[in-house]
């Protein structure tokens, strides 16, 4: 099918069309509308370049992601036997051979086959999941394939897959409805439903989140009802009990929050009281000193009044003084004077005998 790879972001697919929807012929190929090329081609060099988010290559990227999820698989589930169910170009079979599994993959795709690693290039084929599958799996992993086939035929892939294993790790975007060959999205519960009309029921005890985060195990079930729902109660329970003491720290959480909140709110008004009463005080002193200072300019505006009037008496008696000489000299110039002043002589003789 189309690659397993969880998407990043894909834009709309040039081949299909909302007028060139995916259907199903009697010979249980899927096709798209009528006529149309058959869905090998419609994951093709171009949909692996462009419609991938990241081109889906063997890439730096790409492998060390697949590296990490066949660590994963390795480490939790531990399968001597896998087969990959959509596999793409056969970057996880690679990841998963070289951690030591005996692992089959099979795709739709002959372009994304024909690109798969000379390592794992016998160990991947041509196939559709809608069609009887060979062998026995102690694991079957599908990821992100089964939404790209019509729901016929995904009724048939998902009887097939589970006709070869006990165990099956899933992953199906519940939500990508952009992607236009994404004809089947159904919700987790949607799936879980199916899956356990086929006696296949979600490890509750299995995190699967290394993969993407709604995958899933599902395992074959004995047929003992008590045990399953023993199994989904308890998970069931752990889910609620974690959710209410979640909820109780964000509310004791909140509440010191608001506390907190009010403390500095509160130091902020007595901060900003205080930076007010101060500037009250220093706009206040201020303005006295404004006061103080017309005060002392107003005072020695009037001494330089004084002072000034003192100048102009001055320069007053100074003007009279030289006007006094200029008369004085002008006297004794004048004849009179000099007559007396020849007359004063002899008469201050007289009086002197």
């Amino acid at each position: 099918m189309a690659s397993h790879a969880p998407r990043v972001t894909r834009r709309y697919s040039p081949i299909v069309s909302d007028q060139n929807i995916l259907s199903t012929t009697d010979s249980g190929s899927a096709m798209p509308g009528s006529g149309g090329p058959a869905v090998s081609s419609l994951y093709d060099e171009y949909y692996y370049a462009h419609d991938c988010g990241i081109p889906y290559e063997r890439n730096q990227h790409w492998m060390t992601f697949f590296e990490a999820i066949a660590r994963s698989i390795s480490r939790k589930l531990g399968p001597q036997t896998v087969l990959d169910a959509g596999c793409a170009m056969g970057l996880l079979v690679e990841q998963l051979f070289l951690q030591g599994m005996d692992v089959r993959g099979i795709d739709i795709s002959e372009y994304a086959i024909s690109q798969a690693p000379d390592a794992v290039r016998d160990r991947v084929s041509v196939a559709s999941l809608a069609e009887p599958l060979e062998g026995r799996y102690d694991l079957v992993v599908t990821v992100e394939v089964i939404e790209h086939i019509p729901e016929a035929d995904a009724i048939r892939a998902l009887d097939n897959l589970c006709a070869v294993t006990d165990t099956i790790l899933f992953s199906s975007s519940p939500h990508d409805y952009a992607e236009a060959t994404h004809i089947n999205v159904k919700t987790p519960e949607q799936w879980s439903a199916l899956f356990a009309e086929r006696g296949f029921f979600r490890d509750v005890d299995h995190d699967a989140s290394y993969l993407t985060p709604w995958a899933a195990v599902y395992r074959r079930s004995g047929g003992n009802i008590v045990d399953i729902v023993r199994n989904y109660e308890r998970s069931l329970w752990t889910v609620r009990t974690e959710n209410q003491q979640l909820r109780s720290s964000v509310l004791d959480f909140q509440r010191r929050l608001s506390v907190a909140e009010s403390h500095d709110l509160a130091e902020a008004r007595l901060a900003h009281d205080l930076a007010e009463s101060q500037f009250a005080e220093a706009l206040a002193e201020a303005r006295n000193a404004v006061l103080v200072s017309r005060d002392r300019v107003a005072s020695l505006e009037v001494r330089v009044g004084e002072a000034m009037g003192e100048r102009d008496r001055l320069a007053s008696l100074a003007g009279s003084r030289q006007d006094a000489v200029r008369e004085l000299e002008l006297m004794r110039n004048s004849r009179l004077w000099k007559l007396v002043s020849k007359l004063a002589g002899p008469i201050r003789r007289a009086r002197g005998r």
